[in-house]
């Protein structure tokens, strides 16, 4: 995983800070003892983006996934996905 912050000025009073993560994103899927399953995202770039939304606004992910990935996860994070 590797993180890359960016500070760009936007006027002469104000900061614009980004944080990007770049790093792969899965699923893991989870089996318990009694047989019950539930499947997770997971990942460095997911755990990345996930914590770094916890500390900043502007959180943005570069990934490569398959057209069956669900990308609901990292939007309801508010990661930036474009």
């Amino acid at each position: 995983m590797l993180c890359i912050e960016i500070n760009q000025k936007q006027d002469s009073h104000k900061n614009y800070n980004m944080l990007i993560i770049i790093g792969h994103v899965s699923y893991d899927e989870i089996v318990n003892a009694s047989g019950g399953q539930s499947v997770i995202p997971s990942g460095a770039g997911y755990t990345g983006a996930l914590g770094g939304s916890m500390i900043q606004k502007d959180v943005g992910l570069v990934s490569r996934v398959g057209a069956d990935y669900n990308m609901s996860h990292l939007a309801r994070l508010g990661i930036d996905l474009m």
